[in-house]
């Protein structure tokens, strides 16, 4: 129900009707209130919806001592300024969004990379490991074979060298 139809309404009509619109200017104002609130509205579009807020509480007292055509027309010049900040915030709050989706696709996208890079690099370095292992495995083969070669050589030199002691003792008894 609009303003005007109120207005144009007869006593006991005009006062149900007034009940309901003044009910229906609270709820509105208790919402714009929970925007005023919210954290994402920047400091000029909370300025001018307290303005408008005070303003229609000011322009309600004064609407209800002019003629009815002054008041429909002081209340639509606060709802079209009201629309028209609600709106601009709306693009606004939708611009932000839109910025912020841009720079979390951004941080996703770097992290993606960072995630890629890190896992390349535990590859490359777990086959670096894996190759040092095995040629680790290899040196002590060869070291074991190596220290088994040397053992038996060192074996067979005492032999040797018994051998060759044993003989120039028997030369020199000989001889």
């Amino acid at each position: 129900m609009s303003f005007v139809q109120v207005m144009n309404k007869s006593g006991e009509d005009k006062k149900k009707a007034s009940k309901k619109m003044q009910d229906e200017l609270q709820a509105m104002s208790g919402a714009l209130n929970q925007i005023i609130a919210a954290a994402w509205i920047d400091s000029s579009s909370r300025s001018k919806l307290k303005n408008f807020l005070e303003s229609s509480t000011e322009a309600d007292d004064e609407l209800t001592l002019k003629q009815p055509q002054a008041t429909v027309h002081a209340y639509e010049n606060h709802s079209k300024g009201i629309v028209e900040v609600i709106e601009d915030m709306k693009d606004k709050a939708e611009s932000a969004l839109s910025n912020l989706r841009r720079e979390e696709m951004k941080s996703k996208h770097a992290f993606e990379m960072i995630k890629q890079s890190l896992t390349d690099a535990v590859v490359v370095l777990q086959r670096d490991m894996d190759e040092s292992q095995l040629a680790g495995n290899e040196a002590g083969e060869k070291q074991g074979k190596a220290q088994g070669d040397l053992s038996s050589t060192e074996a067979s030199k005492k032999a040797d060298e018994e051998y060759l002691s044993k003989l120039t003792t028997e030369c020199k008894s000989k001889a």
